[in-house]
């Protein structure tokens, strides 16, 4: 006998009880959810980090202003790379490889910038941060560019486009903190 029997509930079989639970992507889409919110807080931190380095290096203002164009520059750069490859090629790279491989990729070219900040620091070399900044962003533009279908392949057929919404709801464009900017709905 079945415990089931004892509680009531029908005569089912195991695999037609596991057949009507659908698997779900909410914890991935959770965690992407989460990288879209510190993608959001680099790129704010950027007005934070013009101004220390305009002190610290004792830059002019069009030196200062090298930063966001450095940053802002790779995700240009990266994503024109990526489709003059892809296109030469004849086929999509990150297709080919898978949308959370690219996010990996992305994530440790990122920290390969981020860990040749510290000798470029220790240098006091301002064209090293520059140059170590850029490849932080390049990698956050490989992030992003796999990370925008894989949002959408995340939900099901019929709200693809809402979760990529709710993702981008912690990164939306203006100023003040991403965290302030998560909570402001903009669209479907």
């Amino acid at each position: 006998m079945r415990i089931s029997f004892y509680f009531g509930h029908s005569n089912q079989n195991d695999s037609e009880m596991n057949a009507s639970k659908q698997p779900t992507n909410t914890g991935a889409l959770a965690t992407l959810v989460i990288v879209f919110f510190f993608w959001g807080f680099i790129a704010a931190s950027n007005s934070i980090f013009i101004p220390f380095c305009k002190t610290h290096f004792h830059l002019n203002q069009f030196q200062s202003q090298l930063i966001g164009s450095a940053f802002y520059g790779a995700y240009f750069f990266g994503s024109l790379v990526l489709f003059l490859v892809s296109n030469w090629l004849g086929y999509d790279i990150l297709n080919k490889i898978g949308y959370k491989k690219g996010i990996i990729y992305g994530l440790w070219i990122s920290v390969a910038g981020a860990l040749l900040i510290i000798p470029s620091a220790n240098a006091n070399s301002f064209p090293a941060i520059l140059a170590s900044f850029f490849i932080v962003a390049l990698g956050f533009s490989l992030q992003q560019t796999a990370a925008q279908p894989f949002a959408i392949a995340l939900g099901p057929g019929n709200r693809r486009s809402r979760m990529r919404a709710a993702a981008h709801r912690t990164t939306a464009p203006g100023p003040g903190p991403p965290s302030a900017r998560c909570w402001c709905p903009r669209g479907p």
